[in-house]
Protein backbone atom coordinates (compact mmCIF):
# COMPACT_ATOMS: atom_id res chain seq x y z
CA UNK A 1 0.00 0.00 0.00
CA UNK A 2 1.43 3.85 -0.41
CA UNK A 3 2.42 5.23 1.99
CA UNK A 4 1.51 8.78 0.56
CA UNK A 5 -2.19 7.33 0.70
CA UNK A 6 -1.92 6.79 4.43
CA UNK A 7 -0.77 10.73 5.00
CA UNK A 8 -3.88 12.18 3.44
CA UNK A 9 -6.35 9.55 4.88
CA UNK A 10 -5.45 9.61 8.49
CA UNK A 11 -9.06 8.87 10.14
CA UNK A 12 -8.34 5.19 8.05
CA UNK A 13 -5.05 4.67 9.99
CA UNK A 14 -6.72 2.10 12.16
CA UNK A 15 -7.42 -0.25 8.99
CA UNK A 16 -4.20 0.50 7.12
CA UNK A 17 -2.70 -0.36 10.35
CA UNK A 18 -4.60 -3.73 10.47
CA UNK A 19 -4.26 -4.76 6.83
CA UNK A 20 -0.22 -4.53 7.27
CA UNK A 21 0.15 -6.39 9.98
CA UNK A 22 -2.07 -9.11 8.56
CA UNK A 23 0.61 -9.19 5.64
CA UNK A 24 3.42 -9.67 7.85
CA UNK A 25 1.08 -12.63 9.25
CA UNK A 26 -0.32 -14.98 7.79
CA UNK A 27 -2.36 -16.15 10.39
CA UNK A 28 -4.09 -12.95 10.25
CA UNK A 29 -5.36 -12.99 6.88
CA UNK A 30 -8.86 -12.52 7.56
CA UNK A 31 -7.93 -9.72 9.53
CA UNK A 32 -6.43 -7.77 6.48
CA UNK A 33 -9.72 -8.75 4.30
CA UNK A 34 -12.11 -7.30 6.89
CA UNK A 35 -9.66 -3.98 7.04
CA UNK A 36 -9.52 -4.05 3.19
CA UNK A 37 -13.50 -4.21 3.04
CA UNK A 38 -14.50 -1.59 5.91
CA UNK A 39 -12.07 0.60 4.26
CA UNK A 40 -14.42 0.13 1.25
CA UNK A 41 -17.17 0.20 2.75
CA UNK A 42 -16.59 3.63 4.38
CA UNK A 43 -15.01 5.91 1.89
CA UNK A 44 -17.39 8.83 1.06
CA UNK A 45 -17.01 11.43 -1.82
CA UNK A 46 -14.38 13.30 -0.37
CA UNK A 47 -12.13 10.43 0.16
CA UNK A 48 -12.77 9.60 -3.72
CA UNK A 49 -11.66 12.94 -4.65
CA UNK A 50 -8.47 13.08 -2.77
CA UNK A 51 -7.45 9.60 -4.03
CA UNK A 52 -8.93 10.49 -7.80
CA UNK A 53 -6.53 13.69 -7.25
CA UNK A 54 -3.43 11.91 -6.30
CA UNK A 55 -3.39 9.01 -8.62
CA UNK A 56 -4.77 11.09 -11.21
CA UNK A 57 -7.46 9.58 -12.39
CA UNK A 58 -11.24 9.05 -11.79
CA UNK A 59 -11.69 6.44 -8.87
CA UNK A 60 -15.23 4.80 -8.09
CA UNK A 61 -16.23 2.37 -5.42
CA UNK A 62 -19.50 0.44 -6.17
CA UNK A 63 -21.03 -1.01 -3.34
CA UNK A 64 -21.50 -4.77 -3.09
CA UNK A 65 -25.05 -6.02 -2.80
CA UNK A 66 -25.63 -8.41 0.31
CA UNK A 67 -29.17 -8.60 -0.38
CA UNK A 68 -28.52 -11.69 -2.65
CA UNK A 69 -32.07 -13.80 -1.22
CA UNK A 70 -35.71 -11.89 -0.99
CA UNK A 71 -38.56 -13.50 0.28
CA UNK A 72 -41.53 -12.62 -1.02
CA UNK A 73 -45.30 -12.90 0.41
CA UNK A 74 -48.75 -12.14 -2.06
CA UNK A 75 -51.46 -13.18 -2.86
CA UNK A 76 -52.43 -15.13 -6.11
CA UNK A 77 -53.39 -12.39 -8.21
CA UNK A 78 -50.11 -10.45 -7.64
CA UNK A 79 -47.56 -12.98 -8.24
CA UNK A 80 -46.95 -12.00 -11.80
CA UNK A 81 -46.30 -8.46 -10.61
CA UNK A 82 -43.89 -8.79 -7.59
CA UNK A 83 -41.87 -11.39 -9.54
CA UNK A 84 -41.34 -8.91 -12.43
CA UNK A 85 -39.17 -7.17 -9.65
CA UNK A 86 -36.60 -9.69 -9.57
CA UNK A 87 -36.10 -10.29 -13.30
CA UNK A 88 -32.05 -11.04 -12.48
CA UNK A 89 -32.91 -13.32 -9.82
CA UNK A 90 -31.90 -17.15 -11.43
CA UNK A 91 -33.40 -18.97 -8.39
CA UNK A 92 -37.16 -19.23 -7.33
CA UNK A 93 -38.58 -21.95 -4.84
CA UNK A 94 -42.64 -21.28 -4.39
CA UNK A 95 -44.75 -22.67 -1.69
CA UNK A 96 -48.46 -21.76 -1.89
CA UNK A 97 -51.14 -22.10 0.77
CA UNK A 98 -54.38 -21.18 -0.22
CA UNK A 99 -54.33 -17.68 -1.98
CA UNK A 100 -51.42 -17.27 -0.65
CA UNK A 101 -48.02 -17.82 -2.20
CA UNK A 102 -44.54 -17.33 -0.81
CA UNK A 103 -41.66 -17.05 -2.60
CA UNK A 104 -37.72 -17.05 -2.00
CA UNK A 105 -35.35 -16.02 -4.75
CA UNK A 106 -31.77 -15.73 -4.90
CA UNK A 107 -29.20 -15.11 -7.35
Amino acid sequence: MDKNVHKFLPEFKYLFDSWTLANRITALRNLGKRSLLDLLNNLKENHLQKLSDYFKQNVIVDKLDYHIVHNIETNLDGIVEELNKYDNFLDVTVYRKDSHVYISIWK
